[in-house]
């Protein structure tokens, strides 16, 4: 069973850059924004956003990773009324899920927060490759 949605009112995204070579582990920032007048509390394990990667078709080159390895250990993060916290940086190199190199052009990051309870789904952040 999927986690439900966060209720309360909240903006996630991704920040980071806008392109990348293949080949070079790039790093992205899961933000979440509160919106609302109550603090988020949120309490996860370290490997819980999770992405894909789409080309511009809407077909996945880039499955969400099995094989992460994550540790035990319990985050706590904090986001206080009007602030904006970093859940979890994600790292990709440019290259689909059996590993081979993507051709240059222009592709889309989806990720999603599922842990503590609750699912959190970031604004989908495009980027290219470049040669």
């Amino acid at each position: 069973m999927t986690n439900p949605v966060l209720s309360a009112p909240h903006s996630a995204n991704l920040s980071g850059p806008g392109s990348l070579r293949v080949g070079q582990a790039t790093t992205w920032t899961f933000t979440l924004t509160n919106q609302g007048e109550q603090a988020i509390k949120l309490q996860h394990g370290a490997c819980d956003v999770r992405f894909e990667v789409l080309d511009t078709s809407g077909k996945v080159v880039r499955a969400n990773p099995t094989d992460t390895v994550c540790t035990m250990q319990l985050v706590i993060t904090d986001v206080a009324p009007g602030e904006t916290m970093d859940v979890q940086d994600i790292r990709w190199d440019g290259r689909d899920s059996a590993g081979k190199a993507l051709p240059a052009g222009e592709y889309t990051i989806r990720a999603v927060f599922s842990g503590a309870g609750v699912r959190v789904m970031a604004e989908d952040f495009p980027v290219t490759i470049e040669n």
